[in-house]
């Protein structure tokens, strides 16, 4: 969930977290990996080691800036077992953190640290103050009106080399926007080859999939509905509406082993004909949700043109509204997601 102004300020985070473990008496040393190294199924940061009172244990480590419970999920799916750094961890991102065994400290001193013989928990400490960052570049990247176009370059990269009216094509936005994150990632080095850096690319994903967990994705919530089919109608139902699956009800029918629980659904247009075809009633806690897509028709007649599975929402979509879940069943299909592209 790295943007590029984010990744500058890393290495003063790991700094400050280290002196506030070093201030209650904890020692951490962070070595960086060179290169792309896997702990698992993840790419991660570094190796972090913990030492107290003569005991020490070494874990992987990732940086994360600016969690907040809804963007908690991409913790859960790469770094199990490992240690999260970040700028400030509020209590409620603490405790979703410790649930799932995720040792964690940031710049004020919060910390969750469980190894042989050593147990941390520091809790409640406010964020440093700062001074806003001077001559920065704003990236217009993870902005709302970045967000389409990036989701349309990570779903097809060869985009990012096309004419900028076929990249709009493919979004819901102005050419002016198309045009600001075109040449942002040009300048950053973003290439579509074979030879380009997956690392690069997996950032810029996963800031994608943070930013949209942020506020988007619930601005482009239409209703929430139940309905008074059997749950076997209903997904009999849902399979012939025009509408595009994601979450859970994507990889469900892609495949994946899990049983839907949620049916999050992309209408483009009229969702009439959805809800007399699912014959769906508005309920604020039901299980089916509609949404605006921050994506044109054409992306998805081009995808299905290429894939093998069915008509479904963009990879960083689905694996998003996965995480929205905050469900373990569906973190497992995430991970799995995720791997594979």
């Amino acid at each position: 969930m790295k943007n590029l102004n984010a990744r500058r300020r890393e290495p003063e985070i790991v700094a400050e977290a280290v002196s506030a473990l070093r201030q209650l008496g904890v020692s951490l040393k962070t070595e960086q990996l060179s290169g792309e190294r896997a702990h698992g199924d993840a790419v991660h940061d570094g190796s972090a080691t913990v030492r107290l009172d003569g005991r020490e244990f070494t874990v992987p480590f990732d940086v994360k800036l600016g969690l907040r419970p809804s963007t908690v999920g991409l913790v859960f799916a790469n770094l199990e077992g490992g240690l999260l750094i970040g700028d400030h961890i509020s209590v409620a991102v603490g405790d979703l953190l410790r649930s799932r065994g995720i040792q964690y400290v940031d710049s004020a001193g919060n910390a969750y640290l469980r190894g042989p013989g050593v147990l941390i928990d520091v809790r409640g400490r406010r964020a440093p103050e700062r001074s806003p960052g001077a001559g920065r570049k704003a990236s217009p990247l993870f902005t709302r009106a970045g967000l389409p176009v990036v989701l349309a370059i990570l779903n097809q990269p060869h985009l990012l080399d096309a004419p900028l009216r076929e990249v709009q094509a493919h979004t819901t936005v102005s050419l002016g926007s198309v045009q600001k994150v075109v040449s942002f990632l040009h300048d950053q080095g973003y290439r579509s080859t074979e030879s380009a850096d997956a690392g690069r690319w997996r950032r810029l994903y996963d800031g994608w999939v943070a930013a949209y967990l942020a506020g988007p994705r619930d601005d482009a919530l239409i209703e929430r509905y139940s309905s008074e089919r059997s749950r076997k109608d209903l997904i009999g139902a849902l399979k012939e509406v025009d509408a595009t699956p994601s979450g859970e009800w994507a990889t469900y029918l892609a495949g994946y082993d899990i049983s839907p629980v949620t049916f999050d659904l992309y209408v483009h247009d009229s969702v009439g004909s959805v809800v007399q075809g699912a014959r769906l009633r508005p309920d604020p806690d039901g299980p089916v949700v509609l949404r605006r897509p921050a994506w044109a028709p054409r992306t998805e007649k081009e995808s299905r043109a290429t894939n093998l599975w069915p008509r479904m929402a963009p990879s960083p979509v689905v694996y998003a509204d996965l995480l929205a879940l905050q469900d373990p069943r569906a973190d497992t299909v995430a991970k799995e997601w995720r791997a594979g592209g």
